[in-house]
């Protein structure tokens, strides 16, 4: 166990991935697809009832390009859908694998993120990420979404320690809310950067 500021003791340090470590355009896919400003597009997608039956495994990939086209009013078909939903998964953010990289030597790293088949065969093809963490939570595995409360305390149970020792990360405000209502030491951030100044390394 480390200490981080003398005040926060650290078993696991958690990572979100889309908008932490990864970017992600379907945000801006979607504004160019539907006319939708940007903060139209996020809400869309975070109340997306096809996003969230791929996110956490209820339906294939072939019937979310049909649904989510559907819902949102795009006419083309399943599978160009699912490639441009594919598409959206747009890689890591600046220095996200470097820092990983320095902090696997001296911590225990984890990720938790809302995910789905199709960005996580693209993740793990292109980027390796599975390789990057010692545990990997996926929703789509798990068949939760962030921010039920159900889905941090898997993990917790999971990584069997206190839920005030996990050092978690994400973009999300009401993401990070619902962390630290369950215990844990949450933090909104937006990239490496971000993640650096939380712990204290730049």
């Amino acid at each position: 166990m480390v200490i981080i500021n003398s005040t926060v003791e650290m078993d696991w340090l958690v990572f979100d991935l889309g908008g932490v470590l990864f970017d992600f355009d379907g945000v801006a896919g979607v504004t160019e697809l539907t006319g939708m400003s940007l903060d139209e597009a996020h809400e869309a997608l975070v109340n997306s009832r096809a996003v969230h039956a791929l996110e956490t495994g209820g339906i294939s990939a072939e019937i979310f390009g049909r649904q989510f086209a559907e819902e949102f009013g795009i006419s083309i078909s399943s599978a160009e859908m699912v490639a441009l939903w594919a598409s959206w998964e747009a890689g890591p953010k600046p220095g996200a694998i470097e820092l990983l990289a320095s902090l696997r030597d001296q911590h225990s790293i984890a990720c938790l993120t809302n995910n789905n088949a199709i960005h996580w065969e693209r993740l793990s093809t292109h980027y390796g990420v599975r390789g990057l963490f010692r545990r990997c939570y996926l929703s789509h595995e798990m068949g939760l979404m962030k921010p039920d409360p159900e889905i941090f305390e898997r993990v917790i149970e999971d990584l069997g320690t206190r839920a005030a020792t996990i050092t978690y990360f994400d973009d999300r405000q009401d993401i990070v809310d619902a962390a630290l209502a369950c215990g844990l030491n949450a933090h909104q951030v937006s990239g490496p950067g971000d993640i650096r100044n939380v712990l204290g390394l730049n």
